[in-house]
This record gives C-alpha cells, structure tokens and sequence, in this order.
C-alpha cells in the first residue's frame, strides 16, 4: 500500500496564506511533506510545540472521512479512482467564514452561520467511502472507549468507524491540544489575531483530499479531487 499505513478524507486549503500560517503554527505542512519553523509568537501560554502536539501530525485539515484501514485489496490507485468519481457526484459548499472558537477544551477554526449543507456533504461522504475500510479492530474499538460514549455515539462507531459522524459531526479545523481552562481564552485570542485576515469570508470547501499516514505517522496529501456535482 506504498508504505501508507492509514487513509482519509480531509478537507486542506489550497495555497495560499491561510494554509501557510496554518502549516507554521502546527509546524507541518501536509501538502509539501515540510515541517516549517513556528512563528514565534509572544505570549503564549506554552511552548508552541507542546500547544500543537497532538494536530500536528494530521496537519491543517478538517475531517471528512476520519483516518481509516483500507479494505483488502484496495490499492492507493484504485482508492484515488474512487475519490475522483465521488468527488465528480458532490456538490461544493460554501460557508460565511472560519473563526476560531473552543471546541471542547481543543482551540479550532470553526464555521460561521449555517453549516447544514456541509453536514450534508460529510453524511454522504461517510455513507460513500464506508466500504472503502477494513472495520474496526477490537483493539481499534477498545481505544474509542465505548462505555463512555452516549448510546448514539457507540451505534455510530459500531456502524462507521467514529462515533462523531452524522448527526454528531462538527466540522472543525484543530489548531491546539487540549488547553487549561486558563490558557484557552487568552490563546484564543491571540489566535485570533495570527489568523486575522488571511481566512476568506465567503469560505469555499470545493474539493476533497485523499490524504496517507506513512510510517512516521505524519498525514500527507497524495490528490485533490475537485468537487463538480
């Protein structure tokens, strides 16, 4: 499988200036396989490698078709084929803008104003690529904790492999790990003004990313596949 261990089905900005910012704050770039310096900003509440630990590895992204074992037999050929004639069957969406806002105890870009078209577009993708995967191991499962997760959540994992999927999905763009209460307000701030500018408003999601995880468990995009439904 060309030394990829893993797949997904990312949404990644095309070049340009919200990219390489996003790319120096995680201090990865998935689309050129560079890790770049961090930006050094000031008043950070922690180093800026600690803050992006966790992200780092996927990269600028948000998830449309979480990290997945291939089927057996799928070969990174076959699964591009796959992306590109989905793709050709999606309409893009467009959403008012990102901004950055908490997630849980995670920092994020998130979408501004209505997301129910981009909803829309994840359930199909989900429905689309879930033959694309080898189901979930036991062991795979067991890492989920699922005594944990709602009732809901658990049938969604059991059903595609992640349990915030569907109803339960919430595109987001992670920019953090998980914060300290106190850290998240004033790091968000400050995030909000590294990404002032550089966000378009209207936001276009016009093209899916076949991305690969290699041996170093780094996410590279391998192709882009514009959306034309």
């Amino acid at each position: 499988m060309n030394n990829h261990r893993r797949y997904a089905v990312f949404h990644t900005p095309p070049d340009g200036i919200l990219a390489e910012k996003a790319a120096q704050w995680l201090g990865w770039d998935p689309v050129s396989g560079l890790a770049p310096e961090f930006p050094g900003l000031d008043g950070l509440p922690a180093p800026n490698r600690k803050l992006t630990a966790r992200p780092r590895k996927y990269g600028f992204h948000g998830t449309l078709r979480p990290p997945f074992r291939p089927a057996q037999g799928l070969t990174l050929d076959r699964l591009q084929d796959m992306a590109d004639d989905l793709a050709r069957s999606l309409r893009p969406v467009t959403l008012n803008g990102l901004s950055v806002a908490a997630l849980g105890p995670f920092l994020a870009l998130r979408p501004v104003g209505e997301t129910g078209p981009l909803t829309d577009l994840a359930a199909q993708i989900i429905e689309a690529t879930n033959t694309w995967r080898t189901p979930l191991s036991a062991e795979e499962r067991a890492r989920r904790n699922p005594d944990r997760l709602s009732p809901q959540h658990r049938a969604l994992l059991d059903q595609w492999g992640y349990p915030f999927v569907m109803g339960a999905f919430q595109f987001h763009m992670t920019l953090t790990g998980p914060l300290r209460p106190e850290e998240r307000n004033p790091l968000q701030i400050l995030l909000a003004r590294y990404f002032e500018g550089c966000i378009p408003h209207p936001y276009p999601i016009s093209d899916l990313c076949l991305m690969g995880e290699g041996e170093d468990g780094r996410f590279r995009l391998l192709s882009r596949h514009p959306l034309l439904g």
